[in-house]
């Protein structure tokens, strides 16, 4: 990444360092969007698997401690600038402090959510699961034969750990996405001031900030400093909490009926928020900050585009059916934890669906062969898919404005890192073939995409 980097700048001004670290964090933040999430930067969610290499992650970590050792070195740098430049520090100090670099370090270090996430690997764990549940000590004859029984439940595992990580790590790739643009706006700065030539960039000033963080005493892990949001209702947040531990007594049902009348309660409350996304999740998150299940359902449904929808469909059943099922696709959560996010949304509108309970195959067939649903997302033959040649169909919003190629696949035999290219490009069909124990992998090309799909499905032909 240094050793090409060309640019206009003296090698000894603070110009050439910027611009280096604003380079460097640009490739990062377009490897973390195209490795760990699916979508843009608005319409960010976890992917499965992560593609990002540990190694790449670890170089990511090394750029931020250096970052963090310059920031800490700013108010040296303050003291001993000219008039001219010491508000050029004092910006990008200002800058800086709104960005919590300790706290994205610790979450790319081992024990962090994002390393953990980079360094799953679905197979050790199925294998894992293969020899600790389903061992012959176990009672189980062939253990071989739970093969795709330990497979699904691993990956289980990470989407549990995907669904619990969401909001952070939203919150990890809007702080990386604005260091770019933050040097970016002091490099203009110093253009607009010809300062870019006078301003030196002393390195040995970061290794003394550096020093001393490491002989301070270790202090208590940085959490996220969140933005308060006014009106945010302890009563119903209390009445949320209390409800929902209740739980495990013969009143279970009537105390979930309680716990759904006071998320509406509390929906309906905010209603006011539900043009403003960081306002909305910040109400959410403060209503239900310890209960982060729920909390994710009902993002993950806003993100998705269903309020919106759900207001201006002349069917709401119809329509209320095909977020849940997108949820389900797209986040890997229960048939149950769909139905209760979109069901709590409607009610917030006060309208009221009946959606499907029941988790049996909703596959079709039809003359050309067995149809699958399928969605954006990585399939198994053998465990989702027939072996064989597969038609892959998308149905598509009609007034979708999008006509060109918006979607991609790829079969691999390898899920860790099999799918970075040779991929087939598509929009509204393509064909396949796949072996068992291959993977099928389908994406898509920017994050409006989602909410123009209503269908993928594919068909053996």
């Amino acid at each position: 990444m240094r050793n090409n980097y060309r640019h206009k700048y003296s090698e000894d001004s603070l110009a050439f360092y910027l611009d280096l670290e604003r380079n460097k964090f640009k490739k990062h933040v377009k490897h973390v969007l195209s490795e760990m999430f699916y979508g843009e930067a608005d319409l960010k969610m976890l992917a499965m698997p992560i593609t990002m290499e540990p190694e790449e992650l670890n170089i990511l970590k090394t750029d931020l401690q250096e970052l963090l050792a310059f920031y800490e070195s700013l108010d040296k740098r303050i003291a001993l600038a000219t008039d001219d430049s010491r508000f050029i520090f004092e910006d990008l100090q200002n800058g800086l402090s709104e960005i919590d670099l300790e706290w994205l370090i610790d979450a790319s270090s081992d024990g962090g959510f994002i390393y953990e996430l980079v360094n799953y690997c679905i197979e050790d764990k199925a294998d894992q699961i293969l020899e600790e549940k389903y061992s012959k000590k176990n009672g189980y004859s062939d253990p071989g034969e739970h093969m795709g029984d330990a497979f699904s439940e691993s990956v289980d595992v990470f989407q549990k750990m995907a669904t619990e990580s969401s909001l952070d790590a939203d919150q990890y790739f809007d702080y990386l996405n604005s260091i770019p643009e933050l040097l970016k706006e002091c490099l203009n700065a110093m253009a607009e001031n010809n300062l870019v030539d006078s301003i030196r960039y002393d390195r040995n000033l970061n290794m003394a900030a550096k020093t001393i963080k490491e002989s301070t005493p270790s202090k208590e892990p940085t959490t996220i400093q969140k933005v308060t949001v006014p009106d945010s209702d302890s009563n119903v947040h209390t009445s949320i909490t209390d409800t929902a531990n209740k739980g495990n007594t013969k009143d279970d049902e009537k105390s979930q009926n309680a716990f759904d009348s006071n998320i509406v309660m509390m929906l309906k409350r905010g209603a006011k928020y539900v043009s403003d996304r960081a306002k909305l999740r910040e109400y959410l998150a403060q209503n239900l900050k310890d209960d982060k299940l729920h909390l994710n359902l009902l993002i993950f449904a806003y993100v998705e585009g269903f309020l919106p929808q759900i207001y201006k469909a002349a069917n709401k059943q119809e329509t209320a059916q095909v977020y849940a099922d997108r949820m389900i696709n797209h986040y890997g959560v229960t048939r149950e934890n769909a139905n209760w996010s979109i069901s709590a949304w409607c009610q917030m509108f006060g309208y009221v669906v009946e959606l499907m309970k029941d988790n049996f195959d909703h596959s079709v067939k039809n003359d050309s062969g067995h149809m699958v649903e399928l969605g954006i997302g990585i399939y198994r033959c053998g465990v989702d898919l027939e072996p064989g040649e597969h038609a892959i169909v998308v149905d598509w919003n009609t007034n979708s404005k999008y006509k060109t190629h918006e979607l991609w696949c790829k079969v691999s035999d390898d899920l860790n890192s099999g799918f970075s290219g040779g991929r087939i490009e598509f929009r509204d069909k393509c064909y396949i073939k796949i072996s068992n124990g291959e993977y099928l992998k389908i994406g898509a090309y920017g994050s409006e995409n989602f909410e123009d799909i209503l269908r993928i499905t594919a068909t053996k032909v």
